[in-house]
């Protein structure tokens, strides 16, 4: 056979509780001993400028100390490391203005056209599409209606108050 059996199976005495017990004990102390040793009194650090400490120095609280000096140099390097965004001058203000009255011009001009007294409400629609792109059919029928209570307002729709009807009585005739 190749394996070997144990003739008596080892036990635990009382021998062996007792070397347990001091072995336990002496790793106990040996442990404390240098765990405890942190928590000592240490003496005082007597350093004097320019040596190096033997140890770590640890305030007893917590403290800031602003340099209100370096705290100016800092802020006004910070300054000075920002390219200006914003360059306004009067002669570009002006420009700008007169560009953007034109663009709003041009843009109005194709709507109070759009909105003309000889233009048919099918014609205003393409006109208004091509006015104010991207406008929705609930927009276009919001303007169209507001321009068509002020035709009927001012008398200026077929068969209205040259036959003898009122506003009221023409948008009631004309939602029929």
């Amino acid at each position: 056979m190749l394996t070997q059996r144990a003739d008596a199976i080892a036990r635990f005495t009382r021998n062996d509780a007792v070397r347990f017990a001091i072995a336990a004990g002496i790793l106990i102390a040996v442990l404390t001993a240098i765990l405890g040793s942190e928590i000592l009194p240490q003496p005082t650090l007597t350093a004097a400028v320019g040596d190096l400490a033997t140890r770590d120095i640890v305030s007893p609280r917590k403290l800031d100390f602003p340099s209100e000096s370096q705290t100016a140099a800092a802020r006004d390097a910070a300054v000075k490391s920002v390219a200006p965004v914003y360059d306004f001058t009067t002669e570009k203000a002006v420009a700008l203005a007169n560009e953007q009255q034109v663009a709003l011009e041009q843009r109005v001009a194709r709507i109070d056209t759009a909105f003309s007294a000889e233009i048919t409400p099918d014609q205003r629609t393409g006109l208004l599409q091509v006015a104010v792109p991207g406008l929705t059919d609930a927009a276009q029928a919001t303007l169209t209606g507001i321009e068509l209570m002020h035709m009927l307002r001012k008398g200026q729709l077929e068969g209205g108050r040259e036959a003898g009807r009122s506003a009221a009585e023409q948008f009631y005739a004309l939602a029929a």
